[in-house]
C-alpha cells in the first residue's frame, strides 16, 4: 500500500498552529512548588486573556512544559504540572497524528544492533529470582522502542479509528498523558497491528521508520530481550539509571504515588539509550511467552525465538516487564519477569511499542 496524504479521522494532516506566541515572548514562571497554588495560577492564566483564550492556553502549555522538566521542582508538583498538561493538551504530542510524540520519530529511539547482558547474577544483585538466571550474553539486531508506554490519548485514538471493540471503558480514566491501563494482551496487539498500517500508509512517518516498515518491519510488542536491553543498556545494570533506588527515581510503590503518572514524569532516571518509564508506572506486556521459571538463557536461534515469539499463541502466557506503581521497587528492576494469561488484565498493566525486523 502506498502512502496516502489524508485521514477520514483526520489525524494525519498537520497544521501550524496560530497561537504559538512569537519569539522572545516572555513567559510567567510558576510562582509556588505546591501543587494547589500550581492550579490556581493556572486557573487565572487561564481566564487572563478573554479576548484570545487560545494564546492563553497554549502559553499556560509552554510554562507548565518548562517546569515539568526542571528537576528542582519537588515531585508531587512536577505531577501536578503534568496532569494539568494533560487537561491542557500536552505539547509533548502530536493530536494530528494519533498523539504520537512530536520528537521528529513518533517517540522512537533506535536500538544499535550488538550485545548485553541479559538477566541476574545473585552475587551481584541481591533480589534476583530462580527466573532471571543465569545471567547471559544476548545479541540482537538493530530495533527502534517507544520512549514511553501507549497513553490514554493514543489507546483512544486507536479505539475511535479502527473500531476495536475493548470489554472496560476503565482504560480511558486516566490522564491522557497517563500510561494506558486495564489492558488484554490481544488488545495491545491489535493497537500494534493498527500502528503499523498507519505509519506504512502516512505521509507524515519519519523517512528512517517508514523505509523499515516498508522493508517488512512491524510495528509491534519488544520481546524479552529488545524490552531489557532498552531498559538497562549493554552492561547488566539493575535499574536503567544504575543499581540502587531511592523513592524519587520511580513511580513504585515506595514513591505513594498509589496510580499511573504521567509518562516523562521521571525523565532524569532514564535508561542509557533515555528510553523513559521503564521501572515502575504499569507492568508492560511483552511478545514473548512464559514457559515456566526455568527458561533461560533466552533461546538465540531464529528457529527457538520465533517460537518463544509466536504471536499466534494467544492461548499462552505472556511475560510482562518493569513493576508498577503497586509494586515495590525490587520487581521495578531490569531483570524482572512476570507471566501472566493473556486475558488477565489490571489496571497496573499497560504497553509500549518496538519497531522491530521480522524474526
Amino acid at each position: 500500500m502506498g502512502r496516502i496524504a489524508g485521514s477520514e479521522v483526520g489525524m494525519f494532516k498537520k497544521k501550524p498552529s496560530k497561537n504559538t506566541p512569537p519569539p522572545g515572548s516572555e513567559l510567567r514562571p510558576l510562582e509556588s512548588n505546591d501543587p494547589e497554588k500550581i492550579r490556581q495560577q493556572v486557573t487565572a492564566m487561564l481566564q487572563g486573556d478573554p479576548e484570545d483564550p487560545a494564546r492563553a492556553r497554549n502559553q499556560v502549555r509552554l510554562i507548565l512544559i518548562q517546569a515539568f522538566a526542571n528537576q528542582s521542582f519537588p515531585l508531587p508538583a512536577r505531577l501536578e504540572i503534568g496532569n494539568i498538561l494533560g487537561k491542557v493538551g500536552d505539547p509533548r504530542f502530536d493530536p494530528q497524528f494519533f498523539f504520537l510524540p512530536k520528537d521528529g520519530q513518533c517517540g522512537f529511539i533506535p536500538i544499535e544492533a550488538g550485545e548485553f547482558v541479559m538477566g541476574s547474577d545473585p552475587n551481584f544483585d541481591p533480589h534476583a529470582y530462580e527466573e532471571e538466571e543465569p545471567q547471559h550474553a544476548f545479541s540482537l539486531p538493530e530495533y527502534f522502542i517507544a520512549r514511553w508506554p501507549v497513553t490514554v490519548a493514543q489507546y483512544r485514538a486507536f479505539v475511535q479509528d479502527s473500531g476495536h471493540k475493548i470489554d472496560n471503558d476503565d482504560s480511558f480514566k486516566g490522564g491522557s498523558n497517563h500510561p494506558v491501563g486495564w489492558v488484554y494482551w490481544t488488545d495491545a496487539l491489535a493497537y500494534c497491528d493498527w500502528l503499523t498500517e498507519k505509519l506504512r500508509s502516512s505521509h507524515g512517518t519519519p523517512q528512517v521508520l517508514w523505509d523499515r516498515l516498508s522493508a517488512g518491519w512491524r510495528v509491534t510488542l519488544p520481546s524479552e530481550p529488545e524490552w531489557e536491553k532498552a531498559a538497562r543498556g549493554t552492561t547488566g545494570r539493575i535499574y536503567p539509571w544504575g543499581n540502587e533506588h531511592t523513592v524519587e527515581m520511580a513511580n513504585t510503590a515506595e514513591s505513594e504515588i498509589r496510580i499511573p503518572s504521567p509518562v516523562g514524569a521521571f525523565w532524569a532516571w532514564r535508561s542509557p539509550f533515555d528510553v523513559e518509564d521503564m521501572s515502575g508506572n504499569v507492568w508492560e506486556w511483552t511478545r514473548s511467552r512464559w514457559v515456566g521459571r526455568r527458561s533461560y538463557p533466552y533461546p538465540d536461534t531464529e528457529a527457538e525465538r520465533a517460537e518463544r515469539e509466536n504471536l499466534a499463541a494467544k492461548g499462552d502466557p505472556h511475560v510482562l516487564r518493569g513493576g508498577s506503581f503497586s509494586d515495590v521497587a525490587w520487581n521495578a528492576r531490569c531483570a524482572r519477569r512476570i507471566g501472566k494469561n493473556v486475558y488477565d488484565r489490571y489496571p497496573n498493566h499497560g504497553f509500549r511499542t518496538v519497531i522491530s525486523p521480522p524474526v
